[in-house]
């Protein structure tokens, strides 16, 4: 088992796969956080949330966070575990559209594109009107702020957008998510 990071991230399990785009897939147990019994206060909170029976957590996706596990080799379900424990993932169909003009690119960004398909393909889909995904995910975090659902994102502008109006699931030193609220 090989340490890697600042953080104290470890290899473990499995190797990454060639997913045949020039990039590789993460696979089971790629990288873990060594911290995973420490949460910080939004983890926490959003525990707490889940405690008694309330309805399940919603965590919508944009669309660099789904490219992400083939981007840095995160094993994106696993950490969402590690934070979450229980969630229902949702993808504006906003996303998808995004995604798809992605994946025509040739590189890595086109590649991550493609494989972020293929996951967002196991995900609840919320059909979305808006044209641009940041616009979309923004009015879904204002029309379910009572439910407090979670945006998962790395888009600084973004960010700011939701900075009031929902908690933010973020890719902390490429190696682990946190929420900020």
């Amino acid at each position: 088992m090989a340490s890697s990071g600042k953080c104290g991230t470890r290899k473990s399990g499995t190797e990454n796969r060639d997913s045949g785009f020039g990039i590789r897939e993460p696979e089971f147990g790629i990288r873990a956080h060594k911290c995973g019994a420490k949460r910080s206060a939004g983890e926490s909170g959003v525990r707490e949330q889940l405690k008694g029976g309330a309805a399940p957590l919603r965590v919508l996706f944009d669309s660099n966070f789904l490219m992400m596990p083939f981007q840095f080799g995160i094993n994106l379900d696993m950490e969402m575990e590690r934070v979450f424990g229980a969630y229902e993932a949702v993808v504006p169909t906003s996303v998808i559209r995004e995604l798809e003009g992605l994946a025509k690119e040739k590189g890595k960004d086109g590649a991550a594109a493609k494989g972020a398909l293929r996951m967002a393909a196991r995900y609840k889909k919320i059909d979305t009107p808006e044209r641009e995904a940041d616009d979309a995910l923004v009015r879904l975090a204002l029309e379910n702020k009572s439910a407090r659902w979670i945006v998962a994102t790395n888009d600084r502008h973004l960010r700011r957008r939701l900075a009031h109006i929902a908690s933010i699931l973020i890719l902390k030193g490429k190696s682990h998510l946190e929420v900020v609220e």
